[in-house]
């Protein structure tokens, strides 16, 4: 008795999502770039405003890191 072989057909980016992965691979590096600045800045002040205008971009960005890198992920799959 033989096994069926499953194949798995790859298809491939569209010119849209080969240009989306494109940019999100220099968005992910600058979004991170950003966060360790952010990160820096954060232990040099004690302003109570300026800590909590640079939490609240450091949520927003890691919440962007991960959208991001979900769609990256999702994309790389296709190449």
């Amino acid at each position: 008795v033989t096994q069926p072989v499953a194949t798995t057909a790859k298809r491939k980016l569209s010119f849209n999502e080969k240009r989306e992965f494109e940019i999100l691979e220099k968005e992910i590096p600058a979004l991170e770039s950003e966060r360790a600045e952010l990160t820096q800045a954060l232990t040099n002040t004690t302003d109570y405003a300026a800590i909590s205008r640079i939490s609240d971009r450091l949520t927003a960005i890691a919440e962007a890191i991960e959208t991001k890198e979900m769609r990256w992920l999702a994309l790389s799959e296709l190449v």
